[in-house]
Formats: structure tokens, sequence, C-alpha cells
């Protein structure tokens, strides 16, 4: 059936660091929020995407699990050229197996960076991603540090192309994106056809409450069982 999911929800330690404006004063203040909203919005799968970072979205992890939210653990991850991925994780794996992949990637949290730079490039971190049983999402793809803007040329096709690369995140339907991405999303583009198209999801920063109400904040997702397999 089609469950309705947020898969960059933000931390409030997210908030903070990156100095996103906030009327809340406390992590429970916070968490509290973000999970009535999605019980008042019928969200009910999240995945957390901190910078780097999976300690920072533990509590929001409880809380929205102690609603009887499904929680996808997962960070946002910068790679060598500067583009956005988001990694989705399997829920049964523990902070400690997190920290273990984000190690791989290069990083070591100081938990004062906003947005560090992985050692690993675009295609390197999709393959690696495999190996850890997680799931890639090409982040605002058609944005800043988005893919589609980011790369060019052979890496982008070929980044594009990568069996490994799942999903890509827009603020709308493909038919509104810009006019020299939309080809590519529609899987019409020269040196972009895919055999398995990537799937388009609606899955922007959510930061505060009123960003899960916000057009391209959460899509509908069909599975059998809500599990890394089941995405």
């Amino acid at each position: 059936r089609f469950y309705r999911a947020a898969l960059q929800v933000n931390s409030f330690e997210y908030v903070r660091r990156h100095s996103k404006p906030t009327t809340f004063t406390s992590e429970t203040e916070y968490n509290r929020a973000m999970v009535e909203a999605c019980q008042r919005l019928g969200i009910e799968v999240i995945a957390t995407a901190d910078h780097y970072e999976v300690t920072t979205s533990e509590t929001l992890r409880m809380a929205a699990q102690a609603a009887g939210i499904k929680v996808f653990p997962g960070f946002e991850a910068v790679t060598k050229e500067g583009v956005h991925m988001l990694c989705i994780c399997d829920p049964a794996k523990d902070g400690k197996a997190l920290e273990r992949i984000i190690g791989e990637c290069g990083v070591q949290s100081d938990g004062k960076s906003p947005s560090p730079l992985g050692k690993l490039d675009v295609e390197s971190f999709l393959e690696s991603a495999k190996a850890w049983g997680s799931i890639c999402i090409a982040a605002h793809v058609t944005s800043n540090g988005g893919l589609l803007r980011v790369l060019s040329g052979q890496p982008r096709a070929r980044a594009w192309c990568a069996p490994a690369l799942s999903a890509c995140s827009i603020p709308g339907p493909a038919t509104d994106a810009p006019p020299e991405h939309k080809p590519i999303l529609l899987n019409r583009g020269p040196n972009y056809a895919r055999v398995h198209p990537v799937a388009i999801l609606n899955a922007q920063d959510a930061s505060a409450p009123e960003d899960l109400e916000k057009p391209g904040g959460t899509c509908l997702i069909k599975m059998s069982d809500v599990s890394i397999e089941g995405l």
C-alpha cells in the first residue's frame, strides 16, 4: 500500500548548526512538534538526514518510533565534487554502525562543520552504499548542490546512469523541472536514458513542522513492507 513519507527530516542540532530560523528552544520541544506534525499530516515514514551526522538525530528517531512512525536512519552526504546525496539505511542499524559508514566516507564528525566534504566521488559513494545495504537518493537534484547542477558532461551521465542510484528528489513534478533537466528526469535525454528510470521523489529539507506541509516536502511510496527491501 501507499505510505506518506518524509525522507529528509533534520534534527534540532542541524537547525542550530546551520542557523536555521526556529521558534523552538530545546530538542525535546522540536522533536515533539515534528512528531505531532507527522501525525497530523498522515506521515507514517520518515528518514533522518543530518549532514554526515547520525547521533544528532537519535532522540528524534526514538520520539518518532514511540509514536508509531517508521524511521529510516540515515544522513546527507556531500561527495568530494560537492554533490548532495541522501543515504537511507536499514532501520535495524544502530548509531555505531552508521558512524562506521560515515567514517568510510572519510568524515570524522567534530559537530562543528555544517557540510563537510567526503573523500568519495559520486560513483564511488553509490558503489559503497550497495555494500552498506543502503539506498541512495540524489538530493534536491536540480538545485544548488544537486547532481544535475554540480556535474556535467560524461561524469554527470555516468553518475545518473549508475544502477545504484535509486532515486532523486525535486520540489514538485518532473514536468515543472528546469528545461535543461526535464528530458533527463523524464528518461528521454541522450546519454541519460536508463532501462530502470530513476524514481522521482518529493523529499525536500524539513527543518520545521511547517516544512512538512510544503509542496515537495513529502511523497507517497508504495511498499509491501517498510524496509530497505520494500523501498
